[in-house]
């Protein structure tokens, strides 16, 4: 998998083209408001074409009045590209109301003509059916254009559990069920599907916790997102107007951003959950409040429930936290040095600086080569008290009783979470993207690392580098320590240290050194500076 770093930057949207296609809302709860709310919390500046003004209440629907067919084709051809660099040009496309299959038609030929002028296409989805009061909002006749022929070019589409019922014409009776009814949108030529859960899924679940249920599936992969039920005026989960609006433009926006679906989607969840959290009493409604990437909290942050571990993960209450030994030193302590070492004579090497805490990483030695090492630097590790984390070799790790394990999230669906957990190992965790940083989150490791920073040599890479402001996100997602990694030297650390992150990784301006021992000495003096400031 490829993605961006987190890091949203306006430099991402000089080759992208946000269009958004809904109905105006007059009482600003939903709709195309709620669409610009959305589109500027990710600081994109996109393109509107009003399909419909309504007439409205945030209770009620008095009218509905659509566009005209001029109008409305006036509105798409003034939303055309002008950049003519068709094959750097990253078109996004977002539709909500629609409603009339005339509509659906002329969407369907603007499509065609954006992909015969060489346009890379991303289309998202949110199939308004029906109105928070209940009213019809989609002809019949509509929705059949719309599965038939316009499915085949979705992104992503966004129903809600009334929607993906009525459009599926099916009843859900549980949790499995929402499993199946994305396996059969994905049959419908859709490329991926998010059916949102809400309040509705309370009545699924007995077993909710507190938490909101959205499950997402593609052709490639597929998982429970789940995020805290917001309490506002002593109400938890209160009527709140133009969610899914809102959340399917986040997920457009992080697209037109550069990020994949699923980082778009968890970005989203989360500046949504933000939104919600600050959302104001109106009308008998509430309204969502401001969001933006500067201004949301730890507990906005959704969890990604993989099925890769399902002995581990199970229906967990997001409000206890069932995770691994923690470093288990005083806050005041930090920043760490973090040396990585492939062999166990480093630790004996590098003790005299009286490290807190190294790693063994090893890619050259399998088998009995590969158990002595580990078992030397375990031992050695003990002798100078140091914490050793062993990286990937968890069974080893734990036949040794090393302080920890270090997993990358290509290792999750092989390594036992719950046997690493009893063990009483700590686990540190590598995370690259929003959505490796939502399934990290779900599982409480020890800590969290970020990399690569800046750029590196060391290996082989899928992912850009993240930068410092990526590092900040992720200082406000997690409650346990950020490790900063890659690519950072000495003259670099005090860009890294402008974000706080309790420990610095380090691999090649130690290992590579003619004197790694007074090197370590170095750095040590530099972030000891650093915490004093």
């Amino acid at each position: 998998m490829t993605s961006l770093h987190p890091n949203i930057d306006r430099e991402n949207l000089k080759n992208s083209h946000l269009i958004i296609i809904g109905a105006h809302d007059s009482s600003g709860g939903a709709g195309l408001v709620s669409d610009v709310k959305a589109a500027n919390a990710l600081k994109c500046d996109p393109k509107y074409v009003v399909t419909h003004v309504t007439a409205q209440t945030h209770n009620s629907v008095s009218d509905i009045f659509p566009v005209s067919e001029e109008s409305f084709e006036a509105q798409l051809n003034s939303a055309k590209p002008e950049n003519q660099d068709c094959k750097n040009l990253n078109v996004v496309l977002k539709l909500g109301m629609v409603g009339k299959k005339w509509m659906f038609k002329k969407i369907y030929s603007f499509i065609e003509f954006l992909e015969r002028e060489g346009f890379s296409l991303k289309l998202v989805i949110d199939p308004v059916l029906l109105s928070s009061s209940g009213k019809s909002l989609m002809e019949e006749e509509a929705l059949d254009f719309l599965k038939e022929f316009i499915f085949t070019k979705v992104t992503l589409l966004t129903p809600n559990l009334i929607e993906a019922e009525n459009i599926l014409k099916m009843k859900v009776r549980n949790l499995k069920d929402v499993e199946q009814m994305g396996e059969k949108f994905l049959s419908l030529g859709v490329e991926s599907v998010l059916i949102k859960g809400g309040h509705f899924f309370e009545r699924l679940s007995d077993d909710s916790n507190g938490v909101i249920y959205d499950y997402f599936c593609s052709l490639k992969r597929h998982y429970w997102l789940k995020a805290k039920k917001i309490k506002l005026n002593n109400e938890l989960n209160p009527k709140v107007r133009g969610t899914g609006c809102f959340l399917a433009t986040l997920v457009a926006s992080g697209l037109a951003q550069g990020l994949n679906t699923s980082d778009s989607l968890v970005i989203g969840r989360c500046l949504l959950n933000s939104s919600i959290r600050k959302s104001r009493s109106n009308g008998g409604a509430s309204i969502l409040g401001p969001t933006g990437l500067e201004s949301f909290r730890s507990s906005d942050f959704p969890i990604i429930e993989a099925f890769s571990n399902k002995e581990f993960y199970g229906k967990k209450d997001l409000t206890k936290k069932r995770g691994f030994k923690p470093l288990g030193d005083r806050p005041e302590s930090f920043p760490w040095l973090y040396p990585i070492v492939d062999r166990a004579n480093w630790i004996s090497r590098l003790a005299e600086n009286k490290l807190h805490i190294i790693q063994l990483r090893i890619k050259d030695l399998e088998g009995d080569a590969l158990e002595r090492e580990i078992e030397e630097a375990v031992y050695l590790s003990k002798t100078y008290n140091i914490k050793l984390f062993v990286n990937d070799y968890w069974e080893l790790a734990l036949k040794y009783k090393a302080y920890g394990v270090h997993l990358g999230q290509e290792d999750l669906s092989s390594a036992n979470l719950e046997r690493i957990r009893e063990g009483g190992l700590a686990l540190g965790l590598s995370s690259h993207s929003y959505e490796e940083g939502a399934i990290a989150k779900g599982i409480f490791p020890s800590y969290v690392a970020l990399g690569p920073i800046y750029f590196t040599k060391l290996k082989a890479m899928n992912f850009s580098p993240q930068g410092v402001s990526a590092l900040k996100t992720w200082k406000k997602i997690y409650d346990c320590p950020v490790v900063a990694i890659g690519g950072i030297n000495l003259e670099l650390l005090p860009e890294v240290m402008s974000a706080s992150p309790e420990i610095v990784s380090v691999v090649r301006d130690i290992t590579l050194s003619k004197k790694p021992t007074q090197r370590v000495k170095e750095w040590q003096k530099q972030l000891s500076a650093k915490s004093c400031m």
